[in-house]
């Protein structure tokens, strides 16, 4: 057992590092240092520090499953579920100007930052730390012995903070970072992206129960869908050549300004 004084000492050091409320494994982490440097043992510090961050992963896996005894618990969670959903299609119409079949790029940019919150609380998007060795960005979990000093935590929150010329700078200046970055960025915009569709398919659903007789409407919308379908297949060809890094022409980033720049235009 780690003495009170060990543990009371690190806590402090912790603080002392850093003003704002430090997270709990760092602080652990901090206690570690501390018994380390007490006994001598060269594993305590890391082993325990992973220990936290693996426990704490596991917790919040295990938040997001949903257990179902029963069909009946299950139809219930679905017609639940349908509910909710005919709601969110309900109120983006009356709240989105000209949703769904046109919406405005600050429209698109709250709801990025409601889909990208919900993003940070799923197991795959999770941040993750990465410690700096011999020039290579390597996850902590990977690493055994005395962690670097330079470590970087790339999360949802890190990876949207950047500016688009702050980002094309990392490109050039720092490729590694760059590339775990944008790995993450591509698969949150990808979850988002289908976020956006399930809400405009909730937003049609709504409007053809308010009127099923307009088959213009209904026209419309089947071409817009097509338009949507035609520029999600760009960007996962796209990042399906970025992934294989053998065509130079293939920039994500650039696509995505392009799609936006182009739906500001075309649906107007």
């Amino acid at each position: 057992m780690i003495p009170v004084s060990v543990v009371a000492g690190g806590l402090a050091r912790a603080r002392s590092l850093n003003s704002v409320s430090p997270k709990p494994e760092r602080l652990i982490y901090d206690v570690a240092i501390r018994y380390n440097l007490i006994t001598g043992c060269n594993t305590a510090p890391v082993n325990l520090y992973k220990e936290v961050k693996m426990t704490k992963a596991k917790n919040l896996a295990v938040s997001n499953e949903v257990a179902y005894k029963s069909l009946r618990d299950l139809g219930y969670s679905v017609a639940k579920k349908s509910d909710a959903v005919k709601l969110d299609g309900k109120f983006a119409v009356e709240h989105i100007a000209g949703f769904p079949e046109t919406i405005l790029p600050e429209a698109r940019l709250e709801l990025n930052e409601g889909f990208r919150l919900r993003a940070s609380e799923l197991p795959k998007y999770q941040p993750v730390e990465y410690g700096v060795v011999d020039g290579n960005y390597i996850p902590v979990s990977q690493l055994s012995g005395d962690l670097p000093k330079e470590r970087y935590t790339v999360s949802v929150a890190s990876a949207f903070s950047y500016t688009q010329q702050q980002f094309g700078a990392m490109k050039n200046e720092n490729p590694q970072l760059y590339a775990i970055v944008q790995d993450l960025r591509s698969r949150v915009n990808k979850y988002s992206s289908g976020c956006l569709a399930d809400l405009s398919a909730a937003a049609r659903k709504y409007l053809k129960e308010l009127n099923p007789e307009t088959k213009t409407r209904a026209a419309t919308l089947a071409f817009v869908d097509y338009v949507e379908k035609t520029l999600s297949d760009m960007q996962t060809r796209c990042k399906t050549a970025v992934s294989r890094g053998n065509d130079d022409t293939a920039d994500l980033a650039k696509l995505n300004d392009a799609i936006i720049a182009f739906k500001v235009k075309y649906m107007k």
